[in-house]
């Protein structure tokens, strides 16, 4: 019977695994924050002497309509426009500014794209002073409150980016880590390849973890991560399945399935691991009935509980992996 550290997943162990994702998601939210220090930001900028600085030059990006909003309000220019001279005495401020814009990160690397030193800073400055007219322009009145409010919200969509990159489509690459992270603090490390092969009718990239007595940890796909014995024989198949959609859970151990079947069809007493962020008790009763499926781990458990990490990394390492 597959089991999640021991215990079968039902419609309660359904509940709890979705209440511990999201409870983990909303520590994350908190650590984020903290990390990212907005309200130390706002008061950094609050605090900047901007007395004496020029804004009529519209290399800087800043609308007329937007810039006689702010001034109609009393509000001083530089709590909501960047300026060169800003950014020379305090050059994180264009975080703030980046996020008043409402601007990714990476959106904002893609808008400066190609330009270099002092025309890449001037590009940016120019960037997110055109997105805040933009948004100053479309706007009826003007509200500083309101603007920072547009701060919290651009911070909340990138952490929920992180959030589903660590869960969902990047749990994969997440766990991939921890494992190769794990076996070179260990010292099991004997030198790592990457190559390209074909699976099908597609092209998979491999890296492959060559440890110490002839063991090898290769990630790819179909299994996601194998792990050979000395004599090239596969002892461990993965497939990690990150998405929390419930509906889909069919599907994805349907995928996962497949790949453990060819697996055991090389060596049957293989050890088959299904990592999930979301088991339906249908799911859990399949897995039973298939026997295809020696153990399940949950991966938030993984990615945000030491000891639950420890409990899989010691199944890898110890029981599946014998070097030490």
């Amino acid at each position: 019977m597959a089991e999640k550290n021991g215990k079968p997943q039902t419609e309660e162990g359904l509940r709890g695994s979705l209440e511990e994702a999201y409870k983990s998601r909303a520590l994350l939210f908190r650590a984020e924050l903290e990390k990212r220090g907005l309200n130390t930001l706002v008061a950094v900028v609050r605090d900047l002497d901007a007395s004496g600085l020029s804004w009529d030059d519209p290399v800087l990006g800043i609308s007329t309509a937007a810039r006689a909003k702010v001034l109609d309000a009393r509000v001083p220019l530089h709590w909501v426009f960047c300026h060169p001279e800003i950014l020379s005495g305090c050059p994180n401020a264009i975080e703030y500014y980046r996020l008043l814009a409402a601007l990714p990160a990476k959106g904002l690397g893609q808008v400066v794209k190609g330009f270099r030193g002092q025309h890449r800073i001037a590009a940016k400055i120019r960037a997110v002073n055109t997105h805040i007219s933009a948004i100053l322009d479309e706007s009826r009145g003007f509200s500083l409150d309101g603007m920072r409010d547009l701060m919290f919200a651009e911070v909340g969509s990138e952490i929920q980016g992180t959030w589903v990159n660590l869960v969902g489509q990047g749990a994969a690459q997440h766990l991939r880590e921890i494992l190769e992270e794990v076996a070179r603090q260990r010292g099991l490390v004997d030198r790592v390849e990457t190559a390209k092969t074909a699976q099908g009718d597609k092209t998979v990239a491999l890296r492959t973890i060559h440890l110490r007595k002839g063991w090898s940890i290769v990630f790819g796909s179909e299994p996601d991560v194998s792990i050979f014995d000395p004599q090239g024989v596969i002892q461990c198949a993965m497939e990690i399945k990150g998405s929390m959609d419930v509906s889909g859970a069919q599907t994805r151990y349907g995928e996962a399935k497949k790949s453990f079947a060819k697996a055991l069809k090389v060596n049957p007493r293989c050890e088959t691991i299904y990592l999930f962020s979301c088991m339906t008790p249908s799911v859990q009763q399949q897995i039973r009935d298939d026997g295809e499926v020696r153990k399940t781990y949950n991966l938030t458990d993984i990615f945000v509980n030491e000891a639950e990490r420890d409990r899989f990394l010691d199944e890898v390492f110890h029981h599946i992996i014998r070097v030490e």
